[in-house]
């Protein structure tokens, strides 16, 4: 049997209020606008809403604004369709075909595995080459401003230089 826990930390007060935070700023936005396509004829995505109409939904499956919302919706479930039949069949084969060995069974096992894994590996290069290029074109702006501003601060009695405003804005250039 279980024994009754005693009274809480204030660390899970803590964890609880970022969690509501977070689901506060996860379904905030997504409430609002479901509340607000409601308005109003004459109303947009402002509050206070001016009356209640369907229009906007009316909108939306009709021709008038946006497109065939309709019929892209009715060709993607037909798609969704297809694609889940076909996914079910060739699963199902595979799983039949991969109970026994077969020539080729760890070709096709870590291709499988490799269509896994890949996507991520991708998502994860290109943020890792964003990022490295974003670092490097931040450090170099810094020791430009920063060399700028050292040779600025000197005075040209001591030795020191002060460049003209062309020629700042001409290394501020070249860093970008």
């Amino acid at each position: 049997m279980r024994q009754a826990a005693g009274p809480r930390s204030w660390t899970f007060y803590v964890f609880a209020s970022f969690f509501a935070l977070f689901v506060l700023f996860l379904y905030g936005p997504m409430t609002v606008i479901y509340i607000l396509s409601f308005q109003g004829p004459t109303g947009g995505l402002t509050f206070p809403m001016t009356g209640f109409s369907f229009r906007w939904f009316h909108a939306l499956v009709t021709a008038e604004r946006v497109g065939d919302i309709g019929g892209s919706f009715q060709r993607s479930i037909v798609l969704a369709v297809m694609v889940a039949v076909l996914t079910v069949v060739l699963s199902v084969a595979a799983g039949l075909a991969f109970r026994r060995r077969f020539p080729g069974s760890g070709v096709v096992f870590y291709l499988a595995i490799a269509s896994l894994i890949m996507p991520g590996l991708f998502v994860g290069l290109g943020i890792a080459v964003g990022f490295q290029l974003l670092g490097n074109r931040l450090v170099d702006q810094f020791l430009i401003e920063f060399s700028m501003s050292r040779d600025l601060a000197r005075s040209p009695g001591r030795g020191g230089y002060a460049p003209t405003q062309s020629q700042s804005s001409n290394a501020r250039r070249a860093a970008l």
